[in-house]
């Protein structure tokens, strides 16, 4: 079984080619693997991969079949880069607050999926992504791996990570 974000084989709405899916989902062997699929933002957090994934994690936990969920970012230069500010942006105040409590929703949602959860890092894992590695349980990281976080060092870390 697999799934994605967006269906690369439908058109778009302006005549231009597909684009990749921002969300790979995949479930083989028992394993549900999420990769963030937007390597050219460093695998930053759009709503739609937000939304995506917090879609996938409640497949996986109703999924008997699902044992394990791996999260990754494509390519080798970044797990992910956290949010993406360019395109997290809200028509209002209240909009853009109650989209951050979209992506600690996630977090919250990892950390009680009840199925052990795995963050496959390689390349840099910052700010939100570095939460979105810590929500789960194992977070396993390559030489490649840079973390950084300018919340680790304030009172705002438990805050940002659940």
């Amino acid at each position: 079984m697999a799934a994605t974000t967006n269906d690369p084989s439908e058109p778009t709405g302006d005549g231009s080619a597909p684009s990749e899916p921002e969300l790979l989902h995949e479930v083989r062997d028992g394993v549900a693997t999420l990769t963030i699929n937007r390597p050219e933002r460093r695998n930053a957090l759009s709503w739609d991969v937000v939304s995506g994934m917090r879609d996938a994690v409640a497949a996986a936990r109703t999924d008997p079949d699902v044992r394990v969920v791996v999260i990754t970012g494509a390519g080798d230069r970044a797990f992910c880069a956290g949010a993406d500010l360019t395109g997290m942006r809200g028509d209002s105040h209240a909009e853009l607050h109650e989209g951050r409590g979209h992506l600690a929703g996630l977090f919250e949602e990892l950390w009680a999926l009840g199925k052990p959860t795995v963050a496959k890092v390689r390349g840099y894992c910052l700010a939100g992504g570095f939460g979105l590695a810590l929500s789960g349980d194992p977070a396993v990281g390559t030489r490649s791996m840079s973390r950084s976080s300018a919340l680790l060092r304030s009172t705002l870390l438990k805050s940002v990570i659940l």
